[in-house]
């Protein structure tokens, strides 16, 4: 899949530390291999501005779409948002309904979060992956569920 100019995507793998992690960014310019994308939430080392960097076009995935669900179950795959990107790991233990263990394999790490903190992905439609976020309320759900879907085929 190729991006253009001004599309919205997430990066992985910024670095040996970044590993497993997927960060929101801007395609700022395209090229045959590569593109140059600006990030939205990490700052240059001087923090003049948002981060810029060169990333192969293999490093780039379309923002994922949401869709809100209720609750997780024991080893789920899921996106934990953590240090301002998207990091995934496997659901290893569930504490109460606000609060489980996630373990990532980048990093051998189980770190414990508060629910509204993370969404599991998982291969929908057509192949496309959806990020799911805990759920607010049952009408809310279906119908961002709807425009996730109709957002997506066009």
């Amino acid at each position: 899949m190729r991006f253009k100019r001004g599309d919205h995507v997430e990066v992985m793998d910024m670095g040996s530390e970044y590993i497993g992690s997927y960060y929101d960014d801007n395609i700022i310019s395209t090229f045959p291999n590569e593109y140059i994308v600006q990030f939205r939430t990490l700052l240059e080392i001087e923090k003049s501005g948002p981060l810029r960097e060169f990333v192969k076009v293999e490093k780039v995935r379309p923002k994922l779409a949401s869709i809100e669900v209720s609750n997780f179950r024991l080893g789920e795959t899921v996106d934990v948002y953590a240090n301002d990107g998207w990091w995934m790991g496997r659901i290893i233990s569930k504490f109460s309904e606000s609060e489980y263990a996630v373990h990532f394999d980048s990093t051998n790490q189980d770190i414990t979060y508060p629910f509204p903190t993370f969404g599991f992905i998982k291969s929908g439609v057509q192949q496309m992956m959806f990020r799911f976020m805990p759920v607010t309320d049952e009408i809310e759900l279906y119908f961002k569920f709807l425009k996730s879907v109709f957002s997506c085929l066009m």
